[in-house]
């Protein structure tokens, strides 16, 4: 049997596509940046750190 990762929306039971998520959190993000808008106040967009060796 195959291991797949299914990623799951949270609160929801419907798999999303991570790649297109990251897409549109990216187009989001720069949306924000042009019109001046806190990126503390964009919901739904998780900032993570890079992991370091």
């Amino acid at each position: 049997m195959k291991n797949e990762k299914i990623h799951i929306a949270p609160n929801s039971e419907k798999p999303y596509n991570l790649i297109r998520h990251i897409l549109e959190d990216k187009k989001r993000i720069q949306e924000a940046i042009e019109k001046g808008v806190p990126l503390s106040s964009l919901k739904g967009i998780n900032f993570v750190k890079p992991v370091q060796y």
